[in-house]
């Protein structure tokens, strides 16, 4: 089954949500998968604490997210966190439609 082009619309304005919000510094859609599953990946923005530089939070992200897909009738299926240690610091997310 072909994803239908209103999942991929409804997916383009969450991204485009994540944009906007101050912890992220980029986001978009990695995989449009078939029969409407999706793979989301969000880089965070470091940030600068005390004079020292932090690695930023996903968590406003994630909030974010699990908030928009009850809103919009999406289920937020899981994500996967990155060890800090790891250099390829990107949050990957299972997003799906009922």
């Amino acid at each position: 089954m072909r994803t239908p082009q209103e999942h991929v619309e409804k997916v383009n304005v969450m991204v485009a949500m994540l944009r906007g919000l101050p912890s992220v510094n980029e986001a978009n859609i990695n995989d449009y998968g078939r029969h409407s599953n999706f793979d989301v990946r969000v880089w965070k923005k470091r940030t600068f604490v005390e004079g020292k530089l932090s690695g930023g939070s996903f968590r406003p992200a994630i909030q974010a997210m699990k908030k928009f897909c009850k809103d919009n009738g999406m289920i937020y299926r899981g994500h996967f966190l990155p060890h800090r240690t790891e250099n390829y610091q990107v949050l990957i997310v299972d997003i799906d439609f009922v």
